[in-house]
């Protein structure tokens, strides 16, 4: 059986094959499907080779028995199918003990060395950059690849992804059901398509008709969907995506956002793992909550992981989302001195400046209950903002109170990532009044606290920084050398 959509070759493939076959004396029946008979079937001989192309439909169930029956008993046929459509007939096949072989769209896709051949034959000559972004651009489709040559203008490098749009939704888009092309709709907004995507489409559409194996293999049979070559997931081609975007079945900008903001919950539980398409599905969903939320767990961490990312998330926020999202202003004052040379003084401004709401905020209501991370977010504000307003004593003073409130709660779970950034404000605010041995003790306590925590990298680095300062200015030369060591692990992502 050869299954796959229009335009990659199988009538080619074929007519080649049976060719071949006859110029070897192999006897070869070719039908035309919308012809075929029942007693066209009954009548062939022996040991002939029956070839039914475009099989695009289900056929009737007689005349898919009749197919099965050249191959069993005595009659030794072979057959060969090919279409978009051959699913019930190999269904059928199984069912009876009838040995099938398949070729599907990845087996016909066109190589790279391929396509330029093609490319030649159709009156391109292709350099090997131009016909790798063919092949990229189409993931070696020949009908959709040949569109695109014919349609490009030959001063430019670029393709015009627009000549085969409506070859694609003839052929592709037109032909899946509802839920097929509103999942291919959502997917499309996606480079790097993972399983948790997969499951969020599937669980946004509520369709009991649609499992997520048969959404994959149906996507994959439409050339919708690619394994990755390096990594787990699926691409969409580009040429597909830009279809589905651009055509009558393309999303509205609000379901669009809807979407991306879908996608980015679905991440929430391996945040760690997806950190950068998390950030682009927040911007792109203008989901301002979660982008501050994350700046607020990883902060210049995030640099670390997926600098360009980042750069991309926070980059022109509008300044009324900035004014409602105070915290927003530290990402956005980092990515300004990363891309404007500015100065980091400005970053540090932007990051106390922010912190006074929640500091306020915190202070209001300091006495009452609230959960441990809101606790030491809050305490940790108040004494970042005193600190800058040179208010020591009381900096002091909120962190070892807190410190005392929280200190059972902290020996009985798991300790979150903003307890070692609380415990390396109050190191900071130990040093700033120059008591060097309580210094040196809560940023070793935050350094402890943060090395073993994903994303707290950067809190680590700096209390190993701070220790190695202030134990070489005391003279202790191997808890120097030890605290640097500490601090270049830390520091160096290349390290870990």
């Amino acid at each position: 059986m050869v299954q796959a959509p229009a335009g990659m070759g199988k009538t080619v493939l074929l007519d080649r094959w049976i060719a071949a076959r006859r110029a070897h004396g192999t006897p070869v029946l070719q039908f035309a499907v919308d012809s075929l008979s029942t007693a066209q079937l009954t009548a062939v001989d022996e040991s002939t080779v029956v070839v039914v192309d475009d099989l695009d439909q289900p056929l009737p169930p007689e005349l898919s028995e009749a197919l099965l029956d050249l191959c069993g008993g005595s009659r030794g046929s072979r057959l060969v199918l090919s279409g978009r459509d051959a699913d019930e007939v190999r269904r059928l096949a199984w069912r009876r003990g009838v040995q099938v072989s398949s070729l599907d769209a990845v087996d016909l896709a066109a190589t790279v060395p391929e396509l330029q051949q093609m490319a030649r034959s159709w009156g391109h000559e292709l350099d090997t950059g131009r016909v790798t972004a063919l092949h990229t651009a189409t993931a070696g489709w020949p009908a959709v690849s040949r569109l695109l040559l014919d349609a490009a203008d030959s001063e430019t490098r670029s393709f015009d992804l627009d000549a085969a749009v409506d070859y694609l939704g003839a052929t592709v888009l037109e032909n899946l059901s509802t839920s097929t092309r509103m999942a291919a709709e959502a997917l499309a907004l996606i480079e790097e398509i993972s399983e948790d995507h997969l499951h969020a489409v599937i669980a946004r559409l509520d369709d009991p008709a649609l499992g997520e194996r048969q959404l994959v293999a149906t996507m994959e049979r439409a050339r919708l969907l690619r394994r990755r070559d390096a990594g787990p997931g699926w691409t969409m081609p580009p040429v597909l995506r830009h279809a589905l975007h651009v055509s009558h079945y393309g999303l509205s900008t609000r379901d669009r956002r809807e979407w991306h903001r879908c996608f980015a919950r679905s991440l929430l539980e391996r945040q760690e793992e997806n950190i950068a398409q998390f950030l682009r599905h927040a911007r792109a969903g203008e989901d301002w909550e979660a982008l501050s939320d994350i700046w607020t767990r990883y902060g210049m961490g995030l640099l670390d992981r997926c600098e360009d990312a980042v750069v991309t998330a926070y980059r022109h926020l509008p300044e009324v989302v900035v004014a409602r999202w105070s915290y927003l202003a530290v990402p956005v004052a980092v990515v300004a001195w990363l891309t404007q040379e500015r100065s980091y003084a400005d970053v540090h401004r932007a990051f106390c400046h922010s912190l006074r709401p929640l500091a306020a905020e915190y202070l209001a209501r300091a006495d009452e209950p609230m959960e441990l991370e809101e606790r030491l977010a809050g305490a940790s504000a108040v004494i970042i903002t005193d600190r800058m307003d040179g208010h020591l004593d009381r900096a002091s003073e909120v962190g070892d109170r807190v410190a005392a409130r929280i200190g059972p709660q902290i020996a009985d779970r798991t300790m979150p990532m903003r307890y070692p950034w609380f415990l390396m404000q109050r190191a900071m605010t130990a040093l700033a009044t120059a008591d060097w041995p309580r210094a040196i003790q809560l940023f070793s306590q935050s350094f402890d606290a943060a090395h073993g925590i994903a994303g707290a990298e950067f809190i680590a680095a700096n209390g190993a920084a701070n220790a190695a300062l202030i134990t070489a200015f005391d003279g202790s030369t191997e808890d120097t050398a030890y605290w640097l060591s500490q601090y270049q692990h830390f520091a160096d992502p290349t390290s870990r």
